[in-house]
């Protein structure tokens, strides 16, 4: 089975190195809003995790196993944080210019195969 290599309009699709390119550029900006987010929204996460960090190879048990349970919980908030600003930029950018800063520092977009253009909500949604 041959893939796909161009759209039923004819316009080529990205290779994957420059979508792989696109990706890490993303994720930069990413890990930079989610630590950002994390700062406001979850402030006791780092916090957290910089306890356990602090706290590693302690003799006392019961103590460590209370700062497990507060990592996983802290982690969990910040990892709901983390996908919905993934979420959230990824839609804006794909419904309103259908491309994210790394697919525009590359040169290209995201697109439905049938049609050019920005995607609408509930294709961008359900991507």
């Amino acid at each position: 089975m041959q893939s796909i290599k161009v759209t039923s309009d004819g316009v080529p699709l990205a290779s994957w190195g420059r979508r792989l390119g696109a990706w890490l550029i993303d994720g930069v900006i990413l890990v930079i809003l989610t630590y950002i987010g994390a700062r406001v929204f979850v402030p006791s996460y780092i916090d957290t995790v910089q306890q356990f960090f602090d706290a590693a190879g302690a003799q006392d048990q019961a103590a460590m196993n209370a700062l497990v349970s507060q990592v996983a919980s802290e982690s969990a908030k910040a990892g709901r944080l983390s996908w919905v600003i993934t979420a959230v930029y990824c839609i804006a950018f794909w419904t309103t210019t259908a491309q994210t800063p790394g697919k525009m520092a590359v040169g290209i977009s995201v697109r439905r195969a049938d049609r050019p253009g920005p995607l609408d909500l509930l294709t961008s949604v359900r991507r």
